[in-house]
Protein backbone atom coordinates (compact mmCIF):
# COMPACT_ATOMS: atom_id res chain seq x y z
CA UNK A 1 0.00 0.00 0.00
CA UNK A 2 1.76 3.32 -0.68
CA UNK A 3 1.27 6.57 1.32
CA UNK A 4 -1.05 8.12 -0.34
CA UNK A 5 -3.44 5.30 -0.91
CA UNK A 6 -3.30 4.84 2.35
CA UNK A 7 -4.01 8.45 3.65
CA UNK A 8 -7.03 8.21 0.97
CA UNK A 9 -8.72 5.60 3.17
CA UNK A 10 -8.09 7.30 6.55
CA UNK A 11 -11.39 8.83 7.72
CA UNK A 12 -11.34 12.61 8.83
CA UNK A 13 -11.42 11.16 12.35
CA UNK A 14 -8.23 9.05 11.54
CA UNK A 15 -6.37 12.10 10.27
CA UNK A 16 -7.36 14.59 12.99
CA UNK A 17 -6.21 11.67 15.51
CA UNK A 18 -2.67 11.44 13.67
CA UNK A 19 -2.02 14.59 13.50
CA UNK A 20 -2.74 15.29 17.14
CA UNK A 21 -0.67 12.25 17.63
CA UNK A 22 2.59 13.53 15.57
CA UNK A 23 2.23 16.90 17.41
CA UNK A 24 2.36 15.12 20.75
CA UNK A 25 5.12 12.99 19.64
CA UNK A 26 7.36 16.32 18.43
CA UNK A 27 6.55 17.77 22.01
CA UNK A 28 7.68 15.24 23.85
CA UNK A 29 10.92 14.49 21.32
CA UNK A 30 11.54 17.88 21.78
CA UNK A 31 11.48 17.94 25.77
CA UNK A 32 13.77 14.53 25.88
CA UNK A 33 16.34 16.21 23.69
CA UNK A 34 16.34 19.53 25.86
CA UNK A 35 16.35 17.15 28.88
CA UNK A 36 18.97 14.95 27.51
CA UNK A 37 21.39 18.07 26.62
CA UNK A 38 21.39 19.15 30.18
CA UNK A 39 21.59 16.17 31.82
CA UNK A 40 25.31 15.27 32.90
CA UNK A 41 25.05 11.69 33.67
CA UNK A 42 26.25 10.14 30.68
CA UNK A 43 24.14 6.81 31.04
CA UNK A 44 21.13 8.57 31.56
CA UNK A 45 22.03 11.16 28.50
CA UNK A 46 22.19 8.50 26.35
CA UNK A 47 18.94 6.97 27.56
CA UNK A 48 16.91 10.27 27.10
CA UNK A 49 19.19 10.68 23.58
CA UNK A 50 17.34 6.70 22.67
CA UNK A 51 14.21 7.87 23.95
CA UNK A 52 13.96 11.22 21.93
CA UNK A 53 15.59 9.28 18.67
CA UNK A 54 12.46 6.63 19.20
CA UNK A 55 9.97 9.08 19.18
CA UNK A 56 11.55 10.55 15.75
CA UNK A 57 10.93 7.53 14.40
CA UNK A 58 7.22 7.45 15.48
CA UNK A 59 7.10 10.96 14.60
CA UNK A 60 8.20 9.83 11.09
CA UNK A 61 6.14 7.16 10.51
CA UNK A 62 2.75 9.29 11.61
CA UNK A 63 4.03 11.85 8.67
CA UNK A 64 4.02 8.78 6.35
CA UNK A 65 0.82 7.50 7.45
CA UNK A 66 -0.95 10.82 6.60
CA UNK A 67 1.13 11.09 3.41
CA UNK A 68 4.13 14.10 4.91
CA UNK A 69 7.66 13.65 4.05
CA UNK A 70 9.60 12.91 7.29
CA UNK A 71 13.22 14.08 8.62
CA UNK A 72 14.56 10.75 7.31
CA UNK A 73 13.27 11.47 3.53
CA UNK A 74 15.55 13.29 1.21
CA UNK A 75 13.33 16.15 -0.71
CA UNK A 76 14.81 16.48 -4.24
CA UNK A 77 14.16 19.77 -5.76
CA UNK A 78 14.97 20.66 -8.68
Amino acid sequence: MSQGIAFQQLSQKEKTYLEDALQMENLILTKYSVYADQCEDRELKNMLFSIAKNKRQHADKIKQMLGLPSLNQKIIKR
